[in-house]
């Protein structure tokens, strides 16, 4: 009889191990995408699982869309001067090339089908300085950046460029850091942007999907 409880509560423990283990990873993972600006709830650790097996099923034809979408959309040309969105892609060669799966993955197609009929730009950035060319021109004020990095810096590889580099450039009105924003400092945002309303940084890790779901609800500025 002993045995029987004992196999019970052992059983019951592994349960609990099982379900609250990875909810509260979830749920810490959100509380840091929103900032604790937002009360996690059951439901939004379960839409997040749902949302994460939909993208691991579904992520070869993001990947595609995406990678035909960078490759093959073209780069308008126009007045510079002009309101126009600068969106930056930084590609990965060599050994690091795996790392593009989830930048192609972060929604670039679905950003484009928001700038039908808009005057935009796209930047393949293979080193630090094609990034500084972009951020430096005072006339590019709408910024997309979308790569790997943390909050204070942008990676190419075994490189880094530290967004500290470039606090004294021209200031922008909104800057999107579509990538991992994790370990804290001060992001491009902090630095170049005096009404940070409209960008966007997360804290923390971020996840392709999340980034498309941001992609996918907002609304050209």
């Amino acid at each position: 009889m002993i045995e029987i409880i004992l196999i019970y509560l052992l059983t019951f423990v592994i349960l609990c191990v099982a379900f609250y283990g990875p909810m509260y990873v979830v749920k810490k993972h959100l509380y840091n995408y929103h900032k604790g600006t937002k009360d996690i709830t059951v439901g939004d650790c379960f839409k997040f699982i749902l949302q994460f097996i939909k993208f691991t099923v579904l992520y070869p034809y993001y990947y595609i869309s995406g990678r035909n979408a960078i490759y093959k959309s073209p780069t308008y040309t126009f007045d510079q001067k002009s309101d126009h969105v600068d969106i930056i892609i930084v590609i990965y060669t060599g050994i690091y090339w795996y790392k593009n799966i989830a930048v192609f993955c972060s929604g670039f197609d679905i950003l484009l089908s928001k700038l039908v009929c808009k005057s935009y730009n796209i930047y393949l950035c293979y080193t630090r300085d094609d990034v500084k060319r972009v951020i430096s021109n005072p006339d590019n004020k709408k910024i997309w950046i979308f790569g790997h990095g943390r909050k204070y810096r942008l990676e190419f590889g075994d490189e880094f460029l530290y967004y500290e580099e470039m606090k004294y450039y021209p200031k922008k009105e909104y800057i999107k850091q579509v990538h991992c924003n994790p370990y804290g400092g001060k992001s491009l945002v902090d630095y170049l942007c005096e009404d940070k309303s409209k960008s966007f940084v997360s804290d923390g890790d971020v996840f392709a999907f999340e980034n498309r779901e941001y992609i996918e609800n907002w609304k050209y500025e």
